[in-house]
């Protein structure tokens, strides 16, 4: 696995490097496609502006070792004419998000007072998959401490996930905006 990963990692930098337009193929049943362009790699990580039905969808932070396949916009023609004439070039975060360790990037979030969506996918997906969005409580070296809000809106206690199971996070996507502005008033976080 160690080659397929640094092979994965280099075609990512190579994205990144190029500024290109690139398609990430993962493992997981349930979103197996990021559409987007690479903005930063680490040793585990990547950081990627996403688009989804060629909107912008925020950014999202995945782990290198659940990517299969990275293609890039010299293979995809028509996606990156569509992208360059519709204005859809790469953006950063509203924010620095670090992306060494997923509780580099929990704590920076934490920090900035950033909501968060925090995906924790398995190769079984559908209800085996966990998806919560709320605010970073607190990071420590094993779990991110959040504070979820649950599909009506409200808010509920703290629950602790392991950081080993995180998959990706979503930062500052239209999702993530509409939902906590029609949620119930956050909660004084301590």
């Amino acid at each position: 696995m160690g080659d397929d990963v640094a092979m994965i990692r280099a075609a990512l930098d190579a994205a990144r490097a190029a500024g290109s337009l690139a398609l990430l193929r993962r493992v997981f049943p349930g979103e197996p496609r990021v559409n987007g362009y690479v903005l930063a790699v680490s040793e585990r990580l990547a950081l990627v502006h996403q688009f989804h039905d060629f909107l912008d969808d925020g950014w999202t932070v995945l782990r290198i070792a659940d990517i299969e396949e990275v293609v890039t916009e010299e293979a995809r023609g028509f996606f990156a004419r569509a992208f360059r004439e519709r204005g859809l070039a790469p953006r950063l975060p509203p924010l620095e998000v670090p992306i060494a360790t997923m509780a580099e990037a929990l704590r920076a979030l934490r920090r900035e007072e950033q909501p968060v969506i925090v995906e924790c996918e398995t190769a079984e997906g559908g209800d085996a998959d966990r998806y919560d969005l709320g605010a970073v409580c607190d990071v420590t070296d094993l779990h991110v401490h959040l504070r979820p809000v649950d599909g009506a809106g409200h808010w509920v206690p703290v629950e602790a996930i392991a950081l080993g199971r995180i998959t990706r996070l979503h930062v500052a996507t239209p999702y993530l905006t509409t939902f906590l502005r029609y949620a119930d008033p956050p909660p004084e976080m301590s």
